[in-house]
């Protein structure tokens, strides 16, 4: 497997179709180059906005990556209408753009194209993860018998207060060995509900592996007793009170991203997925993004993850390092299983930071 070189534009190189990785610290020009890749998909593959899913990691990311591409639209439908001598920049690259739809589709196409995708813009998917979820429970968790109608909340402490009270006033007031061993256990670690209260999201994630295991003594097993009730306790209340965690949201679309039916379902919808800072995902998200590709009718399909190895290996973000590996070494498989004309294009990387000084 090769990379492709850096000192070309990937933005107009990179292929379309397929599985694709690009490789881009902060500075390098992300976001220009995923807007270019948008816009390509606009005139070139004639795609519609509706057809793309962005995600990216945080609220305020998505909000900056809808106006870069709303400006990139609008300096396309300028540059259509008056065009410029020598472009430079940004100028230019959109003006390669222009130039490859215009000689395959003709100006109107392409004008009538950009306006379409102006109008569009503010109803595209272009979120977090979580508002990709969110949208996918409400338009297709029929198919999976999902409840939709969810309230999705972003603060849930108030709910674990009221697990971590609920589960000491059980312990200290029911006379069994069992629940004397848990009280022992919460008063030995914890000391008051509160304290609880603080340590049981992190506690009871289910990415993560509780230590020490099951088996190993008796105040391990308590340890496990105890989360077990936590998260069951959690799921009972939040479902009483018609309310889901991000969490839960992401649990519930990896679960029902099993199915193959619904998997198709999303891949149909979406059949187009830019994921960025893809170094901040998880393995149920990247299950989700893959499991959608999978699903998706080849030689339409198209997967494209921007991450960060940097951050990726010490983990920023919340992300998993195998997670980004895994993600890698799948593109990497995909783009052998096209055929040998694509092989060196599994992996782009941007190198120029254009933030740094030369000395720098």
């Amino acid at each position: 497997m090769s990379v492709q070189p850096s000192n070309v534009d990937i933005g107009l190189r990179l292929p379309l179709r397929g599985a694709r990785l690009i490789e881009a610290s902060a500075g390098t020009g992300k976001t220009f180059t995923l807007a270019t890749l948008v816009l390509r998909l606009l005139l070139e593959r004639g795609a519609s906005m509706s057809q793309m899913l962005v995600v990216t990691f945080t609220r305020a990311a998505t909000q900056e990556l809808r106006h870069r591409l709303r400006a990139r639209l609008r300096l396309a439908r300028r540059l259509l209408e008056t065009p410029e001598t020598l472009p430079q920049g940004e100028a230019a690259i959109t003006a390669a753009v222009l130039r490859a739809a215009i000689e395959r589709d003709g100006e109107s196409v392409v004008r009538q194209r950009i306006e379409a995708a102006l109008l569009q813009l503010d109803e595209a998917t272009v979120s977090t993860i979580h508002g990709f979820c969110h949208r996918a429970l409400r338009e297709f968790g029929f198919r999976a018998g999902l409840v939709a109608e969810l309230a999705v909340i972003d603060d849930t402490a108030d709910v674990w207060r009221e697990v971590a009270a609920e589960l000491w006033r059980q312990a200290a007031n029911t006379a069994d060995a069992q629940s004397g061993e848990r009280h022992a256990l919460l008063a030995a670690l914890w000391q008051t509900p509160e304290a609880l209260a603080e340590d049981l999201p992190a506690l009871c994630d289910p990415l993560r592996i509780a230590y020490p295991q099951r088996q190993e003594s008796d105040a391990a097993r308590a340890l496990h007793a105890l989360r077990d009730a936590a998260m069951l306790r959690f799921e009972t209340t939040m479902s009483r009170r018609g309310e889901s965690s991000q969490d839960q949201l992401i649990e519930r679309i990896w679960r029902a991203s099993e199915t193959p039916e619904f998997a198709a379902a999303l891949a149909e919808r979406w059949p187009l997925m830019l994921i960025d800072e893809f170094q901040d995902t998880d393995p149920r998200q990247w299950d989700i993004f893959r499991r959608m590709y999978a699903a998706g009718e080849a030689g339409k399909r198209w997967l494209c993850v921007r991450g960060d190895p940097k951050q990726e290996i010490y983990g920023v973000g919340g992300g998993v390092p195998d997670t980004y590996l895994r993600a890698r070494a799948y593109v990497i498989e995909q783009v052998a299983a096209e055929g040998p004309d694509d092989s060196a294009q599994a992996i782009a990387r941007l190198d120029a930071n254009y933030r740094s000084t030369p000395s720098v």
